[in-house]
Parts: C-alpha cells; sequence; structure tokens
C-alpha cells in the first residue's frame, strides 16, 4: 500500500515547565520542520578525501503559519503573560455630521478625550453656539456639532475605557520567551483512507523569530513562528521524534 502525508496537520504548544498551559494551531496554513548536522572532516595520510568525520553541531528547526489569531501567540513568541482589566481604547471615526448635529457614540467616552482630526473645529466647553465649534457630552455619549456644520465631512478621535474582562499582552524589557514542547499531528491516507496518524515531537524548543503583525489591505493577518530544538537534557538524549500508529 502507498502511504501518503496529505494536508497541514495540527499543532501543539506545551509549556516546558507548565504542561498544563497548551496553545493549539488548528488552522494551520504550512508546516516546515528541518533538521541538519554540521561535521567536522578528519584527514589524514596523503589522501585528499577525509577519512571519516564527526559531528559538530545539530540543528533542528520549525516554522508554523496559523489563519486563526491568538493572543497566545505574542506570549509564546515574546515571553509575556497575559493579564485581565480595563484598558483605554481610541475610537477614530469619519462620517458626514447628521442634520441635526449630534453624533451616537458607541462608548462611554472618556472626558476631555475628544480630538478632531478635521481642521476648522475647535472642542467647546458646552453645546455649540457657532459653526466650527464641537462639544464632547460624555453623560450623553455624544459628539454635538453646531447644526450649520451638517453635511460637513469630518474626522474625529475619542477614547474609552474597556470592560474588565479586556485581556491584555504586554511586553516589558525583562521578557524572556520560554521553551516549549511541540507537537505536529498529521494522517497518513492509503487509496484515499486514512489508515494512520503521525506525530512529530521536538521535546524542547524555543521561538526565535520573535513576532510581526503584518496587515495589508483586504487580506487576512496569519501569525508565523519560527522555532529551534532545544538540549532537553533528557536522559534518552532525545531531541525529537517521529511516531506513526494505525488509526483506531
Amino acid at each position: 500500500m502507498n502511504q501518503v502525508l496529505y494536508g497541514v496537520g495540527t499543532m501543539v504548544f506545551k509549556d516546558y515547565a507548565e504542561p498544563s498551559k497548551v496553545l493549539m494551531m488548528a488552522k494551520l496554513q504550512n508546516v516546515v520542520v528541518k533538521s541538519a548536522t554540521t561535521e567536522e572532516d578528519v584527514f589524514g595520510g596523503d589522501s585528499t578525501l577525509a577519512f571519516t568525520s564527526f559531528p559538530t553541531s545539530q540543528e533542528i528547526t520549525m516554522s508554523a503559519r496559523n489563519a486563526e489569531f491568538n493572543l497566545a501567540f505574542v506570549d509564546a513568541s515574546q515571553g509575556s503573560d497575559v493579564d485581565k482589566g480595563a484598558v483605554t481604547f481610541i475610537e477614530p471615526l469619519s462620517m458626514d455630521i447628521p442634520g441635526g448635529g449630534v453624533v451616537d457614540l458607541t462608548h462611554t467616552p472618556v472626558g476631555d478625550s475628544l480630538a478632531m482630526q478635521t481642521a476648522g473645529y475647535t472642542v467647546a466647553g458646552a453645546a455649540p453656539t457657532e459653526a466650527g465649534q464641537v462639544f464632547l457630552d460624555v453623560a450623553g455619549k455624544q459628539v454635538v456639532f453646531h447644526t450649520d456644520d451638517a453635511g460637513k465631512q469630518v474626522e474625529f478621535i475619542y477614547e474609552w475605557i474597556s470592560s474588565t474582562d479586556t485581556v491584555t499582552s504586554s511586553i516589558t524589557k525583562e521578557s524572556i520567551n520560554k521553551p516549549f514542547t511541540v507537537i505536529h499531528r498529521i494522517p497518513i491516507y492509503e487509496d484515499g483512507v486514512a489508515t494512520h496518524e503521525m506525530q512529530i515531537t521536538i521535546h524542547k524548543a524555543k521561538v526565535v523569530n520573535g513576532f510581526e503583525f503584518n496587515f495589508e489591505r483586504q487580506k487576512a493577518f496569519a501569525p508565523n513562528l519560527e522555532l529551534k530544538a532545544l538540549d532537553s537534557g533528557r536522559p534518552d538524549k532525545k531531541l525529537w521524534s517521529v511516531s506513526i500508529t494505525p488509526v483506531a
């Protein structure tokens, strides 16, 4: 029977120090695993060819790109911790001023946070009395323009406080990314039927590429992680393993 590896599989990152902390990449776009060894040749006699060689270093690398974003990807690459708590958010808006001059806001604004990006407007401390004035009504959750400005296009920003359920990942100057055990699963097919499961395990690895946000017009962002294997110090000296088992 011809066995074929098809698809991209699923990957799991397990915190090396706390294996109960697991990050799954279930919407992978691609995975690449590479293993390389550097050797030193040993020469002797008059031959121009080495008569043997010995390994001087080993390198095992893996890269994975996932179609879904999870804040834990940032933590995995940067060594930060996830916290919960209220955060100040900005709200940029671009619109035509309504006929009545009143813009209803989605969030309760922070006082004195209104910043007009369109020239010719002055933020006032009360309801506008002439064109060119604008007022931030915190209690009413409104931005109020003078009715003479109705129909004009404006851009402005205000700030609001998020809920205490907001999740934040902060990177400090002392952040160090943590090692993981990396496990990748992929099915093996025979004549179009999944007959086996293959599992690649890198027993200890660390993210080496940092993290990059790359946003483009009308394109979905897919985070990419690159890892290299570390010496786990295991008694059996294993660095990585490939296992195959029949489908139950």
